[in-house]
């Protein structure tokens, strides 16, 4: 019973010593307040300026309440007769070309025999047999 008791200068002095690390406070947990404050306080300027814009808003006149006819645009000579204007040429001063008549087929071009995919299978499997192999051959 010895060990827990605390004598009244030792209560005392923890006293002292926990009122003392109330009070100090350092530099970094300064930053923190003064960040927080700043913070708390941009996010009220900007609800506050959200709540005028909003209140502001609501006041504006957008349109009228006066009724108006309704008018939709006419144009008189829209489906009246006319002569129609002068040809043109899209081609602009290219020759006119005609013919008739089916052409031969050599004039085409020469027609090529494709190659059996067999045929290329075995080039490609000679030419991967002489292809250069890698000296090591490193397994783990």
């Amino acid at each position: 019973m010895g060990a827990r008791q605390i004598t009244t200068s030792a209560r005392a002095h923890v006293t002292k010593a926990v009122t003392c690390e109330r009070t100090t406070i350092t530099k970094g947990e300064e930053a923190v307040r003064d960040r927080s404050n700043t913070m708390k306080t941009t996010v009220l300027a900007f609800c506050f300026l959200l709540g005028a814009t909003a209140a502001l808003g609501q006041t504006a006149p957008v349109l009228s309440n006066q009724p108006q006819a309704l008018a939709m645009p006419d144009n008189p000579a829209h489906a009246t007769q006319h002569e129609m204007a002068e040809p043109q040429n899209i081609l602009e001063h290219s020759g006119y070309t005609y013919a008739q008549g089916e052409r031969p087929l050599w004039e085409f071009g020469p027609v090529s025999q494709p190659v059996p995919l067999g045929d290329s299978a075995r080039a490609l499997k000679k030419e991967h047999g002489t292809a250069k192999k890698s000296e090591i051959v490193w397994q783990n």
